[in-house]
């Protein structure tokens, strides 16, 4: 039912046989495919198969070296794409139909000793690939285990009525049959629970939490400048709040900007109103360099919107660059409502200087701190560290993660051999 794998020329925890469902596949980009990637990485082509968007596949394998997809099958499902002004809905309506051929094709690739892994996140044919993750389960009996990164109810808001629909009818059913729940988030956590009397287990974005990088200590990069970095994409979950920042430095200071590094251009954000002096757009850089863009940093900023309208995001999710800003040896500036995830876990561990009001002057004291108080960086910085490797590490969370599907797998098909 499992099997040792090797990885890095060193013997590998056991693997089960795993059907990964889900909208947006495990990547080098985007935050949920960043978080897929760690946790699957040492699967080989006999124990992981994927089933996903087939038009995010096709993009990802066009990307080079940002956007690599792991070496195991994967399965395309095509979504119905009616580009025509007026009945775009109309194509999202009918996507609905394709949670028959998610169903089937999971059922076609699912093999003896497999469990399965929906993930209700993808926009695009998301909910549809969970709800037919869901119905495969149903139909063959192999062991369901979700990860929800994304609150479903949430972020169906800008998929349609019909995802709307689909997560209103599904969304407990789906979660009481899964034998295992996996959140992002403790505030998501505390939904489930809330919702629908589910105990999930929390598992963000992981790290190797070991070492701090050359920067360490919270020393200043220049103590004439003042750069703060965002790393990652700008939305509607961020831009707000990015925007505030422009204007508390413009107010304020000549002497601090912010640097974007994104897959998104200037003009593009230029839209969102994140332009002027003050800020400056850079390419995306590749998870392994991310050290490097942090070494030019003297606080990194970690937004998310005060809008209402994004409160549902903003409660729950908990930005996957957080794990890596916790290594990075360089202050966080949290700058978010005190109902965010981000800053019930920053002020839980002490570990960035957080600002949960939209006020620009309290903004501009923190970034006046930020740039003055030595002692109050290095410990920010020593808090950080030690919330990643208590939460964060990657290789003791990630095995905790396989370990969970293996025995799943391993009680179900003991007690029914052959179900799928």
């Amino acid at each position: 039912m499992t099997a040792t794998i090797k990885a890095n020329g060193a013997e590998s925890r056991s693997c089960p046989r795993l059907l990964l469902v889900t909208g947006y596949p495990p990547t080098t980009v985007i935050g949920g495919g960043i978080i897929l990637r760690k946790l699957l990485d040492d699967f080989t082509n006999d124990r992981l198969k994927i089933i996903s968007n087939a038009n995010v596949i096709e993009a990802l394998r066009g990307r080079g070296d940002h956007g690599q997809l792991l070496a195991v099958p994967h399965f395309g499902v095509g979504a119905f794409g009616i580009k025509v002004p007026g009945i775009r809905r109309v194509g999202r309506a009918l996507n609905v139909l394709k949670i028959v051929t998610v169903a089937r094709l999971a059922l076609k690739q699912l093999v003896p000793g497999s469990s399965i892994l929906a993930v209700p996140w993808g926009g695009e044919l998301g909910s549809e690939l969970f709800v037919g993750a869901y119905i495969a389960h149903v139909i063959s009996g192999a062991p369901l285990v979700v990860y929800e990164m994304d609150e479903w109810r949430y972020s169906t808001r800008r998929a349609g009525i019909s995802a709307i629909a689909l997560e209103r009818v599904f969304h407990g059913r789906i979660l009481r049959a899964a034998r295992s729940v996996w959140t992002i988030s403790e505030a998501m956590a505390d939904l489930m629970w809330e919702r629908y009397q589910i105990k999930a287990r929390v598992l963000p974005n992981l790290v190797v939490a070991e070492t701090v990088t050359a920067v360490g200590n919270g020393s200043r990069v220049s103590l004439d400048e003042f750069q703060l970095v965002f790393t990652g994409a700008v939305y509607g979950a961020q831009a707000g709040a990015i925007r505030n920042v422009l204007n508390a430095i413009r107010s304020s200071f000549k002497n601090v900007s912010l640097c974007i590094y994104t897959h998104q251009s200037a003009e593009n954000l230029a839209c969102e109103g994140i332009v002027g002096r003050s800020v400056t757009i850079k390419p995306a850089v590749a998870p392994e360099n991310l050290s490097s863009v942090f070494a030019q940093a003297d606080a990194l900023l970690l937004p998310l919107s005060f809008d209402e309208e994004q409160r549902g995001i903003v409660m729950t999710s908990l930005p996957t660059k957080t794990a890596d800003y916790l290594i990075s040896g360089v202050p966080i500036l949290v700058y978010a409502p005190a109902y965010s995830s981000v800053v019930r876990e920053a002020k839980q561990g002490q570990w960035a200087a957080v600002v949960e009001d939209a006020s620009v002057e309290l903004l501009n004291q923190a970034l006046d701190r930020l740039a003055t108080d030595i002692a109050w960086r290095r410990q920010l910085v020593l808090n950080a560290l030690q919330t990643a490797k208590r939460k964060h590490d990657l290789k003791r969370r990630r095995a905790e993660f396989i370990r969970a599907i293996a025995d799943t797998s391993a009680t179900v098909h003991s007690n029914n051999a052959g179900l799928v």
